[in-house]
């Protein structure tokens, strides 16, 4: 296989998503067969579900910046991330006259789709490996802002449960363990990925507990980082410091009766970590790829998983199975400065860490990246009640920091008289598209040879953005071809792509055909290789729709079917392109498995890739 290469001299400069405004130009994308329907009925789902969030997500910012300009915030959203990406084009912390500057909408947009994948990683069903995973986050999401006390009814518990996991009756607390205690014992939960959030806590507490000898402690949550939590985060703290992460993606607090057990437990992980604390992760200057290798040669603390009594996947592949925590940082919270300043010793101390693996999230179309970590709040009891306050005043000061100029314009202070508004207005209408300089042309022919259902072909990397596929690996490689669990995973193709090279992708055609019945069967995806983790950049289920087409497009002139997004850039340093599937994808013999007559033959595939221009 060689990459062939083709000269552009078209300038490709698209929004970053399909709006009502714009969808008149593209019907071919809408037209395309999907599922049962076409894609206009999923784009549809997800356009008015983004609506919907974006309204209700920052009509919550705007009252806790007690500024109603919702244009005036997404302005300044945005040029804090122009300040950062164009040094010296808008003066740090500048007051800036934002009349003359255009409404980036697409770029709320762009925070909202990324917002929702981040959410929904990790929560959803772990034997929905064939399914589209960002339709579910949408259902996840819409979910999770409903109103507090909203109880569904038979139906819908019957669905969440089979797509994603069964949510709680106040999902925005997002303690998921007590609500879901009694459906656990009767069965009804199966393989809900909370439980093995949990369990993973738990024993990390009490590993950590028993080597500082500390036998009195109280184990709170683990929670998930709210949405509205996490919008705020992308939307106005991006990019302060030089690695972007979500460290309390989840959550908990370790409760201990005094400040000398905070300090050994937090001495004990220091002395055991102190290697992964230097330099401090979020002052990594270095490319993806190094950052990746240096999270994952870090020294980990590798401890045995519990044998799980519910759900086939927890049960049979994930009991007793070793896990690594890359503990990161250790850092005294916030609210204790003061105490520090005055000589004493902290009350409460974050603990951040990765379980197994990093989470990357990539923030399309601008290239950059974000990683999602776990958190565990070390504190003595008295001290932790007397902090569970009010803390809008907090988040509002917080919120303000990372936008300067909305502070500006509530205190009345004149414009920034050196600010090119010309060149500003530029980079603000260009920060969502991309100049495409030339293309290069993958392909894979197998029509000859189709690949089918291969026992021991899993991919041997870990996926760091998508978990689902993960577990199901694991699982596949446990059953091979015997009887077993019925989702697989199988490499079907891979192809090296230069790693000093910026691509976007433009295209991604594969030919492939199932038994021709039934309803999703295979969820077809497209990874990148970055450092020692894949990626997964574009995918797309097979289905009643896709059955009819003689080539499945992941992506189709720049729209990315899975994220709902043109310009799906793959990260610089990418070093390889693999296509992996995952779902019924083989036949098996053995009594009782559920799959028989499913099969899949995969005749090739086309890709098309854009240079990107750097201006």
């Amino acid at each position: 296989m060689d990459i062939v290469l083709e000269t552009n001299d078209e300038d490709i400069r698209r929004d970053i998503t399909i709006t009502r405004d714009n969808e008149s130009n593209w019907e071919t994308i809408l037209s395309q067969p999907y599922g049962p329907s076409s894609f206009r009925s999923a784009w549809e789902k997800h356009h008015e579900a983004s609506q919907i969030l974006a309204n209700k997500l920052t009509s919550e910012f705007r009252t806790l910046l007690q500024f109603d300009d919702s244009i005036v915030i997404r302005k300044a959203a945005l040029c804090v991330v122009i300040a950062k990406s164009q040094p010296g084009l808008i003066p740090k912390d500048a007051a800036i006259d934002f009349s003359q500057l255009p409404d980036p909408r697409q770029f709320e947009l762009q925070v909202i789709t990324l917002a929702l994948r981040i959410f929904g990683n990790g929560k959803h069903h772990l034997s929905s490996g064939q399914k589209q995973s960002t339709q579910m986050d949408v259902d996840l999401a819409t979910l999770a802002l409903k109103d507090k006390n909203a109880v569904y009814d038979s139906v819908a518990i019957d669905k969440i449960a089979w797509g994603h996991m069964l949510q709680p009756k106040d999902f925005n607390q997002y303690n998921l363990l007590e609500d879901l205690k009694e459906r656990w014992a009767q069965g009804e939960v199966g393989d809900a990925p909370y439980e093995w959030h949990k369990a993973a806590f738990d024993v990390l507490v009490k590993e950590i507990c028993s080597k500082a000898g500390v036998s009195s402690y109280e184990f709170v949550g683990p929670v998930y980082k709210p949405l509205d939590s996490l919008f705020n985060k992308l939307f106005v703290r991006r990019g302060q410091t030089a690695v972007n992460i979500v460290g309390d993606a989840i959550r908990s607090t370790l409760l201990v009766d005094h400040e000398d057990d905070v300090e050994k437990i937090t001495s004990m992980i220091e002395e055991v970590c102190s290697r992964n604390f230097k330099p401090k992760l979020k002052d990594f200057t270095g490319s993806l790829p190094e950052l990746l290798e240096r999270i994952h040669d870090m020294d980990p603390l590798t401890l045995k998983m519990p044998n799980f009594t519910s759900g086939e996947m927890l049960e049979a592949y994930l009991s007793g199975r070793d896990v690594r925590f890359l503990i990161y940082r250790s850092k005294p919270n916030s609210s204790q400065m003061d105490r520090i300043k005055n000589g004493l010793k902290p009350h409460l101390v974050n603990v951040n860490f990765f379980i197994d693996h990093p989470h990357v999230h990539l923030a399309n179309p601008d290239s950059s990246y974000l990683l999602a970590a776990c958190e565990i709040q070390i504190g003595v009891k008295e001290t932790v009640d007397g902090l569970r306050q009010d803390h809008t005043p907090y988040e509002r000061a917080r919120l303000l920091d990372g936008l300067p100029s909305i502070k500006h314009v509530l205190d009345g202070s004149p414009p920034h008289p050196s600010i090119a508004y010309s060149l500003v207005k530029s980079a603000m209408i260009n920060h969502c598209r991309k100049k495409i300089s030339k293309f290069h042309y993958l392909s894979d022919d197998k029509n000859s040879d189709p690949t089918s259902w291969t026992s021991g072909g899993e991919p041997d990397l870990l996926c760091a953005n998508n978990d689902v596929l993960n577990f199901n690996t694991i699982a596949s490689k446990e059953d091979g071809a015997s009887e077993g669990y019925s989702n697989k995973v199988q490499l079907l193709w891979e192809g090296a792509v230069d790693a000093d090279v910026a691509y976007v992708l433009e295209e991604v055609s594969v030919r492939i055909n199932d038994q021709g019945w039934g309803n999703t069967s295979i969820n077809i995806q497209l990874h990148a290789q970055v450092g020692p983790y894949t990626l997964e950049i574009a995918s797309r289920f097979l289905d009643v729709g896709e059955r009819e087409l003689d080539s499945i497009h992941l992506v189709l002139d720049g729209y990315n079917f899975s994220r709902f997004v043109h310009h799906s850039c793959l990260p610089l340093g990418t070093t390889k392109l693999l296509l992996i599937a995952v779902g019924w994808l083989g036949r098996s013999e053995g009594e009782g498995f559920r799959m028989n007559g499913h099969t899949f033959e995969y005749h090739g595939l086309s890709i098309k890739l854009g240079e990107l221009l750097i201006d």
